[in-house]
């Protein structure tokens, strides 16, 4: 009778551990990582804890480790977009004492050139990209199109594949897209700035008045 006594409370007490393991999971998706944490550790201490005790702690260690990566990655992108907002407003304003100069010739990072015009307060440009993926790679032709002001100037920018055929997987190179754009040149218009406007969409390049070296 004890033997069967003994049997019956080890296994009840298997089962509250398991049942422990399975709330912390629970409190986990839902967002409460404190309390389940604090579960898992009166689970943790007890003896012979469940093996999803285990599982389930690796599991929330691995939950705040990506919070934590992405949110010190947001917190980059927000610091970088107000510094961006920052130069863009201060080129918005900049009544420049010799003439901006939009148009003309300028070159991508990786050097491949970009024709810009200007007609009336218009801006058009189209250069082309070369992008890798995992499968393959493909040359994208690029297009901005918008209106400036002083230094600065809202664009839309528009990537579209120069092969053809339907849009590229996830697999293979990165999706076609347009994103609007704010930009501004440099003070001394050697280099001008392209960042996204969009809250979801992050972009940010330079095109340069030099070709690289």
């Amino acid at each position: 009778m004890e033997e069967r006594s003994l049997f019956i409370e080890r296994h009840q007490t298997r089962a509250i551990r398991w049942a422990m393991a399975n709330l912390a999971s629970k409190l986990m998706d839902s967002g409460f990582w404190d309390e389940a944490k604090s579960l898992l550790d009166k689970a943790r201490l007890m003896d012979e804890p469940h093996e999803n005790v285990g599982n389930a702690l690796y599991r929330l260690e691995t939950l705040q480790k990506s919070e934590k990566e992405k949110w010190t990655e947001l917190t980059k992108q927000s610091e970088s977009f107000q510094n961006e907002m920052r130069i863009y407003g201060d080129a918005f304003f900049d009544v420049a004492s010799r003439p901006i100069v939009f148009d003309g010739t300028w070159y991508t990072a990786e050097g491949k050139i970009a024709k810009i015009d200007v007609q009336g307060g218009e801006i058009t440009g189209e250069w082309s990209e070369d992008r890798i993926g995992l499968v393959r790679s493909s040359t994208y032709r690029i297009t901005i199109s918008g209106t400036f002001r002083n230094r600065s100037a809202r664009v839309t920018y528009r990537s579209k594949s120069a092969n053809g055929g339907a849009a590229s997987s996830l697999l293979s190179i990165p999706r076609e897209k347009t994103v609007n754009c704010l930009s501004h040149l440099s003070a001394d218009q050697q280099e001008w700035r392209f960042f996204s406007s969009e809250a979801d969409e992050h972009l940010a390049f330079s095109l340069y008045k030099d070709p690289p070296k």
